[in-house]
């Protein structure tokens, strides 16, 4: 068996990693991974041809081990996959030990059992958060404000959940940022800031997406030097723990360093302090300062719902918050040159994202348009909020705009949607599931260390914002792999790609400039059951009006014959699939499927029709033109194709090819008389008359078949 995985070197203060073609390396306990550690130490291997990264990287759930090896600091650290005695879930979790190079003597001290034995977790030297709120006995608290959610709040959240997703395995390994000094630490509180404020550029340049993300995958972007910088008109503190009082109190302390003195600021100033698993916020005035509820930023569910930091974060940095002072200078700013709204918004859809960023910062009248509507998007509207109003996923309801915002989850809920015994005090509410929470994990869980791989492994991802694009509904989807047409590897079970999802990519996100780990893509939305649905409403309403009535039945038989026709016009509607599938805005695979869908809705109706009126024992005349010509139809079709499909076992079915016409062409005379004259002397004539003649035979001997079901009349 293969083992998979790679190397992490620290070696004078610089990081590097040793990844071999396909992955391949020596699990623990195995000679030559005793023998490559060695020639580390002696200096015997050199680091020319290794890669530069900036952290050390985390294992992967398509990997095996992932070895770091700091010579700094004389350690070894090994991660692997490994299930701990009592635990009660199935899969896998991750497991890391950590060993002093001192200690390596022979091959076995590396193996599973010498490290489960002898090394040590360092997970468990990361300082848990004990979720007290002690800080409030020191400070004043600060009431953080909540309001309706926007379409925007709605992306941003989505956006955060997926961001969690993809960089799962870094988050879940607390070892890579455990510190403020880390560079990681840095990149992830940087790439939460920029979602909460919609700071990012969205581009459709899908050539700088490398999906799926791998062992060679890293945050690219840049990010603040420092651990206390501006962002936003607010300052930034990054912390290492917001677990206690004397943490947020250090916190409060180096913001007011960096600050200086306050007596030129009005309004004081607002900080965010960030701790990743938390976060809280503080206003430091001249008088007094104030501290918010600690909230956790990351929990262990976070790649499938969006955190309670998050949201009032959002809230914090995006319109509609406006501080009262603020609010009062928004009033008297005045623009020179009187636009419209929609010319306005117009001329700042053309402006390119870092500036548009940067004109909503210094204008409130462009921060405030910025932040109600979808900036970068302008074609895109979004009427279904599933993540953030879950109660019904509408943003007016019919009990209008009243709601209330459970106090665990921040999540936001109309009144009307609420059962009776939920409704209680706005400040005390709490909701359904975040009360099932507490009695089952406390009022405020921890962060534990590779739960959020593990969660994604048993839940179940959400669905894609359902949006509108140019009067198209559509289904805006993370991509977590390459598209199709870039995956040769597909077509070895389909060829052609046709029944293949596309996987297209519409929308990367970047954080100044560099890919963030965000593709997004454009799906059609699955209308194959709405479809199904409609045709069976209609035949439930044809069915109740009928009563399942012998004598009422028939009519019943001929809607279904009609509902048949109906649908029989998308098939016939164009020229080609192609053509339709421009047409409508669909994918030539995607109008395959409903195509294939719509054709077997016929069948099964036209199939429907004929059953009912077997079942009925109707009169059939083929004086009427609509039987006779359906009659003449069904021969040509189904006889003919018994015909052209059997013709190689001629011999073996020449009874049933005696059934049908010599020649689907002396048919086609047959109607073609019939629509010339009209007559049903005629008609009766060539029924009648000729039962000599050849011709006729297959119909004679056909309908004498149907003789006990049905009744023949001219």
């Amino acid at each position: 068996m293969v083992t998979r995985g790679f190397w992490n070197v620290h070696r004078e203060g610089k990081w590097y990693q040793i990844h071999r073609k396909r992955g391949r390396i020596s699990p623990p306990g195995d000679t030559s991974t005793y023998l490559i550690v060695k020639d580390f130490q002696d200096g015997i291997t050199r680091l020319d041809k290794a890669m530069p990264i900036p952290f050390p990287f985390p294992l992967q759930q398509n990997l095996d081990y992932v070895y770091t090896l700091d010579l700094d600091s004389a350690y070894l650290t090994i991660s692997f996959w490994h299930r701990e005695e009592g635990d009660e879930d199935t899969g896998l979790s991750l497991s890391i030990r950590r060993i002093s190079l001192n200690s390596i003597d022979e091959a076995s001290d590396l193996s599973i059992e010498a490290l489960l034995q002898n090394g040590r977790n360092p997970l468990l030297d990361i300082s848990a958060k004990q979720g007290s709120l002690q800080a409030e006995k020191m400070y004043e608290h600060w009431e953080t404000e909540s309001g309706q959610p926007s379409s925007l709040n709605e992306l941003q959240y989505r956006m955060f959940m997926d961001f969690v997703y993809q960089w799962r395995f870094f988050i879940d390994d607390r070892t890579a940022w455990q510190y403020p000094s880390s560079t990681f630490f840095r990149r992830l509180c940087i790439a939460f800031l920029r979602l909460a404020a919609w700071d990012f550029e969205i581009s459709s340049e899908c050539e700088i997406v490398k999906l799926p993300l791998g062992a060679e995958s890293f945050p690219g972007w840049d990010s603040p030097p420092t651990e206390v910088y501006w962002f936003h008109g607010s300052l930034v503190v990054l912390c290492e723990d917001l677990g206690t009082s004397s943490s947020i109190s250090a916190a409060v302390s180096r913001a007011r360093e960096f600050i200086g003195h306050l007596e030129g600021r009005r309004n004081g100033v607002n900080c965010i302090l960030i701790s990743l698993s938390d976060i809280a916020f503080v206003q430091i005035s001249v008088d007094k300062i104030q501290c918010s509820t600690v909230f956790p930023l990351l929990t262990n569910s976070s790649a499938t719902e969006c955190s309670a930091g998050f949201r009032i974060l959002t809230y914090f940095l995006a319109s509609p918050y406006v501080k009262e002072g603020e609010r009062n200078l928004a009033a008297r700013e005045v623009s020179s040159i009187a636009l419209p709204t929609e010319v306005l918004g117009i001329v700042l859809n053309a402006v390119p994202p870092y500036d548009i960023v940067s004109f909503a910062q210094a204008s409130f009248m462009v921060e405030n348009w910025y932040y109600s509507s979808l900036p970068q998007l302008p074609n895109m509207a979004i009427h279904h909020l599933n993540v953030s109003i879950p109660c019904c996923g509408r943003r007016n309801n019919s009990g209008g705009k009243k709601g209330v915002c459970c106090s665990d989850c921040y999540a936001w809920r109309h009144s009307e949607c609420l059962d009776p015994s939920e409704r209680t005090p706005e400040k005390c509410y709490i909701c359904s599931k975040c009360r099932l929470s507490r009695e089952q994990a406390g009022a405020q869980p921890k962060l534990i260390p590779g739960a959020i791989g593990r969660a994604n492994r048993r839940e179940d991802r959400p669905d894609g914002c359902r949006v509108m694009i140019r009067k198209q509904e559509k289904v805006l989807q993370l991509r977590v792999s390459a598209p199709a047409v870039m995956r040769p590897e597909l077509r070895l079970m389909d060829r052609d790609l046709t029944s293949t999802p596309p996987n297209q990519i519409d929308y990367v996100v970047l954080f100044g400039g560099s890919w963030c780990g965000l593709a997004f893509g454009l799906d059609d939305v699955g209308s194959e059951a709405i479809y199904i649905a409609v045709n069976i409403l209609c035949l439930s309403l044809y069915f109740s009006k009928a009563g399942f009535q012998a004598s009422t039945l028939p009519q019943a038989g001929l809607s279904t014959r009609t509902l048949s026709l109906i649908n029989a016009i998308p098939l016939l509607a164009g020229p080609h699939l192609s053509f339709l599938a421009d047409f409508f805005g669909f994918s030539i695979g995607n109008y395959k499927k409903i195509h294939c869908s719509v054709g077997l809705m016929c069948f099964s109706l036209a199939l429907l029709h004929v059953l009912i009126t077997m079942f009925t024992k109707a009169s059939f005349s083929v004086a009427l033109f609509s039987d006779m010509f359906a009659l003449i139809h069904i021969f040509e079709m189904k006889f003919y194709g018994q015909v052209q499909g059997k013709q190689d076992n001629w011999g073996q079915n020449k009874a049933k090819v005696e059934l049908a016409p010599i020649k689907v062409t002396r048919l086609q005379k047959l109607r073609n008389m019939y629509i010339a004259t009209g007559s049903e002397d005629k008609l009766s004539l060539c029924i009648q008359g000729r039962q000599n003649s050849l011709e006729m035979e297959p119909f004679k001997a056909t309908l004498r078949k149907r003789k006990n079901n049905m009744v023949i009349t001219e």
